[in-house]
């Protein structure tokens, strides 16, 4: 498959308000990237945030089911696109509402050093969780212009990680199966939020969000209401 030409059938088809082919588009761009496939060129991470939104409400959106949500979709997403330059398109972001909605937090609780990050309601019913990666200890130092993190968000829907090999990564966090199984089908969204995290332990942040954006220390300070320490 030819990943930039499925990422342009994505933005004819948002530009065309077609909510099913953009949504085939972005589920086929994220198995092929799943795959291990290469990716496209990416107008902005903006953009590459939009397309995981559009292929997590195929995969997992119940939610997109009513012609109301559907066409909600449409919308931020056709949003995004058109501002979808970086910083622009995150000037919208509201720090301060995103920070008092959060019910807790995973990893260190200087996660913008150590690792770890918020979790939250989405706004459906759900909750989503946001694991913030620091710079490398090989790459730029935390006060270089050049340093950036990485946010990965993931939905805490249990459905989300019903692919993983239940046992092995028990086994890794010394439990059972059915111990993790039940963190993960959990109404507490601390517990499920664990019970992600776990999973991530296991395979890796990449594999429950392929799409994470990338912010620099100013960005990632705005987010979150902290500072960078280290």
């Amino acid at each position: 498959m030819d990943p930039q030409a499925c990422l342009e059938r994505w933005r004819r088809a948002v530009r065309a308000g077609d909510l099913d082919e953009a949504q085939e588009a972005a589920k086929d761009l994220r198995e092929w990237i799943r795959g291990g496939g290469f990716e496209p060129k990416w107008k902005s991470n903006a953009e590459r945030e939009a397309v995981r939104d559009t292929a997590r409400v195929a995969l997992h959106g119940a939610r997109a089911n009513t012609a109301e949500n559907r066409e909600k979709t449409v919308r931020r997403t056709e949003y995004r696109r058109l501002r979808g330059h970086g910083a622009s398109a995150r000037s919208a972001f509201n720090s301060a509402k995103f920070i008092a909605s959060w019910v807790g937090t995973i990893g260190d609780a200087h996660f913008l050093d150590y690792g770890g990050g918020p979790v939250y309601p989405d706004g459906h019913g759900g909750y989503m969780l946001e694991h913030v990666d620091e710079p490398a200890d090989d790459g730029p130092a935390f006060d270089s212009p050049r340093a950036r993190w990485t946010v990965y968000r993931v939905d805490l829907a249990p459905r989300g990680i019903d692919w993983v090999k239940w046992a092995d990564v028990a086994d890794s966090a010394s439990m059972t199966a059915m111990e993790l199984k039940r963190l993960a089908a959990s109404k507490d969204p601390m517990k499920r939020a664990y019970a992600f995290e776990t999973v991530a332990g296991y395979y890796g942040w990449y594999e429950l969000d392929q799409y994470p954006m990338t912010l620099t220390r100013a960005e990632v300070e705005e987010r979150y209401g902290k500072t960078v320490t280290g």
